[in-house]
């Protein structure tokens, strides 16, 4: 099947496994999300390691933390509040089956790759920059 968007971009949607009778993913697990806000938990964490002595540089990373808190917080008690109850799968089940996006399907194990390779890849240079930093004292 074959459909334009309206952005003019033509897309071909992988309707095989819907055909096969294959449950589809549309909502990401709550697993994946539990990953993305621990990866932005790790790096902060680094930055209060790194530059817990300066009271001004910890204030700072306070505020980033309320910003965060915010940031993962909003869309949580969204959910809690709405009258909408999802069915969360097994994490297995996410993996394995397939996920729905706007371009086609992909994996779960994609899914969670493509959500959590930019936070992951931060956190990794994060650490490489505090070692430096503390090295360098």
């Amino acid at each position: 099947m074959e459909r334009v968007r309206d952005d003019g971009v033509e897309t071909t949607q992988d309707s095989s496994a819907i055909a096969q009778g294959v449950s589809v993913n549309t909502a990401v697990h709550d697993g994946v999300f539990k990953i993305f806000m621990g990866l932005f938990a790790a790096i902060l964490a680094i930055f209060y390691l790194t530059f817990s002595h300066d009271a001004e540089t910890v204030f700072m990373i306070g505020i980033c933390a309320f910003y965060c808190l915010m940031y993962f917080g909003t869309p949580i008690v969204l959910r809690r509040a709405s009258r909408e109850k999802r069915e969360n799968k097994d994490w297995t089940e996410f993996l394995d089956e397939p996920f729905s996006t706007n371009t086609g399907l992909i994996s779960g194990r994609t899914a969670l790759l493509q959500i959590c390779i930019v936070p992951a890849a931060l956190a990794i240079c994060v650490i490489g920059i505090c070692v430096v930093i503390a090295l360098s004292r």
